[in-house]
């Protein structure tokens, strides 16, 4: 599987995301093309920020409908700097899909092998 890696932010680019190697395959700038993306793509590596700007929902909820619809990608890293919504989606992925950490430094959510 070649990897996809899909940016949902209304700001950030690769070089505000740390990245050299590789540019984004795709970056939705709203809500509606980000759940779009992730409907019609083979996501892999899913970079989600929370506050997408007035009138988008919020990472969480794009999160949520993504579990729902069965859209996760089996990678995922919280890029928001909303403590309150990063903790959000964490309970969410650890509790709700069972996605795990390597470490607690680790910024990657995996999906485990058996899902």
């Amino acid at each position: 599987m070649t990897d996809f890696n899909l940016l949902i932010d209304d700001i950030r680019n690769e070089e505000m995301c740390g990245i050299t190697s590789f540019e984004f395959d795709m970056i939705a700038r709203s809500s509606q093309r980000g759940m779009y993306a992730l409907a019609n793509n083979s996501v892999t590596h899913l970079w989600l920020d929370n506050d997408l700007g007035i009138g988008q929902l919020e990472g969480w909820e794009i999160l949520n409908w993504a579990r729902d619809n069965g859209h996760l990608p089996p990678h995922i890293k919280l890029v928001t700097a909303n403590p309150v919504s990063k903790r959000r989606m964490e309970e969410t992925l650890s509790n709700d899909v069972g996605y795990y950490r390597e470490n607690l430094n680790s910024p990657w959510w995996h999906k485990p092998l058996d899902k």
